[in-house]
């Protein structure tokens, strides 16, 4: 239900304030792995909620065409689950990095 209710918050709120940074609703690991994957740099601020959610639901297979709309949750939700896979995957590497105590 929770999962539900932010998948829907998400949709929502790009639809009625796409220009909001996408802090609102996306931790800072979230948009910053995704920012890098997508374009290979670490990002000086927040995308807007627009972008973010584009590139999320690029995740998810939506093809961002004209004809195609706004992203709908079915693409959110699993562009946000490929997305979850990507942080503990960093997380992961993150504590392989660190020198053993």
């Amino acid at each position: 239900m929770i999962i539900a209710w932010r998948i829907h918050y998400i949709t929502h709120l790009n639809r009625a304030h796409p220009d909001l940074p996408c802090d609102m609703a996306f931790s800072q690991k979230e948009w910053q792995v995704l920012w890098v994957i997508k374009y290979g740099t670490m990002p000086q601020k927040p995308p807007s909620m627009e972008q973010m959610v584009k590139m999320v639901a690029q995740m998810g297979g939506h093809k961002g065409r004209r004809s195609d709309g706004p992203p709908g949750p079915k693409v959110i939700w699993t562009g946000m689950s490929a997305l979850k896979n990507c942080v503990l995957t960093f997380i992961a590497l993150n504590k392989l990095m660190q020198p053993a105590p």
